[in-house]
């Protein structure tokens, strides 16, 4: 699994913005690597962080990307698009199971099932088709033209729901929203604050052993540029980790030459991996 975390701040001013966070260790049957890229654009002002299976976040990400493409996304439909999505994909599983047990669509077995199939093997596949998850969460990230920062949070019963201070997901999610609870980050938070207790988070959620080291970090303008931490940066904050851990962190600017500013989020076509 992995850790991803996001984080809004500066709500109030004239620049909001969204910080987020993710480790890129990828694991298997063989062994695990520190290489994947756990950020999507799912459209041009939209982006999402995914944990969990990746045959299950690809799947899962081609149906957010339809219908997030598909229309104009504000504050009254963001949640039932999500939803649809994540519903979409449930169904294709309900096919999956019902096609690979039956020869049967799922819209057959609802249909026909009752009367074709002994009442017992029938009921039974219907309580399999309620269990199913999605083996996948995802953190939908973006603005609207009327609000602000605008974070969404799913779930693998296939629910959606908005936050307003952060997200956390995947199974260092709980070490992470632990930590965030503790510093008290708020939408109004400054952005300085914001990047020490997310990156704090990141470190703390490493005490689950799917997280990994490498913390990959972006802040996400209302503009639709991000910045990406640099190296550098990444040590700026480590050093003011190690000193202020668990302690009172004052109010402070980032320095100058920690991030590299890119172009606005394209949606990403292709499944990249990076280091």
């Amino acid at each position: 699994m992995t850790v991803c975390i996001a984080a809004a701040c500066e709500e109030q001013t004239d620049d909001p913005k969204i910080v987020w966070c993710t480790d890129v260790l990828i694991s298997g049957a063989l062994g695990s690597a520190e290489t994947m890229l756990k950020t999507r654009a799912i459209s041009d002002k939209w982006r999402c962080l995914t944990a969990g299976k990746d045959s299950e976040i690809l799947a899962t990400l081609q149906l957010l990307k339809v219908h997030f493409g598909s229309k104009q996304i504000d504050e009254t439909n963001i949640l039932a698009c999500t939803r649809a999505a994540l519903n979409q994909r449930k169904r294709e599983k309900a096919n999956e199971l019902t096609h690979g047990k039956f020869a049967l669509s799922y819209d057959d077995f609802l249909m026909h099932g009752k009367t074709r199939l002994p009442n017992d093997l029938f009921r039974g596949t219907a309580m399999e088709i309620e269990l199913i998850q999605i083996e996948a969460q995802f953190i939908i990230i973006g603005y609207t033209e009327i609000g602000g920062a605008t974070i969404v949070q799913t779930d693998k019963r296939c629910s959606a729901s908005l936050k307003e201070d952060f997200a956390t997901v995947g199974e260092g999610a709980y070490l992470a929203q632990a930590s965030l609870l503790s510093r008290g980050h708020s939408y109004t938070n400054s952005f300085g604050k914001t990047l020490y207790n997310v990156y704090e988070a990141k470190k703390f959620s490493q005490g689950a052993r799917s997280v990994g080291e490498i913390t990959a970090l972006s802040v996400f303008h209302k503009s639709g540029i991000f910045e990406f931490l640099l190296p550098n940066g990444v040590e700026f904050l480590d050093k003011k980790y190690q000193q202020s851990s668990r302690q009172w962190v004052s109010d402070f600017e980032p320095p100058d030459g920690i991030f590299q500013q890119m172009y606005p989020i394209q949606t990403d076509k292709s499944n990249v991996r990076t280091a």
